[in-house]
């Protein structure tokens, strides 16, 4: 997940999206809205989501509409929602060297964002 430093360059986390497995016919509808309310309806969970001192950031009402307000992420998790509910896994490797961007604290120099959809348990 790109995430926007306080000196205008990015970082990026990894971290796992738990989505709820939507059947088409309703995820199409949703998706004609904007990024942020398609994903504040199927973002139900995650994993490894770090703040900048490296501390996991769990999960809440909360958190997500924070999440919601950082565009970049908000269209990396709809990208991997889509591709994960189309079968397959979605892995992109940024490099920490680009564009000013440094992996977030405790991360190796190649993170991935990566999501698996889920019945939402």
């Amino acid at each position: 997940m790109p995430a926007p430093q306080a000196d205008g360059t990015m970082a990026f986390q990894e971290f796992t999206a738990v989505f709820e497995r939507l059947p088409v016919d309703e995820a199409e509808p949703l998706a004609k809205e904007s990024n942020a309310a398609f994903l504040g309806r199927v973002l139900v969970g995650w994993t490894e989501v770090r703040d900048a001192d490296g501390a996991d950031i769990e999960f809440s009402d909360t958190a997500k509409a924070q999440f919601l307000r950082h565009i970049p992420a908000v269209q990396a998790a709809v990208l991997a929602y889509w591709q994960a509910l189309s079968g397959r896994e979605y892995a992109r490797k940024n490099s920490a060297s680009s564009a000013g961007a440094s992996p977030a604290a405790g991360r190796g120099a190649a993170p991935r964002r990566s999501a698996r959809p889920s019945d939402g348990a």
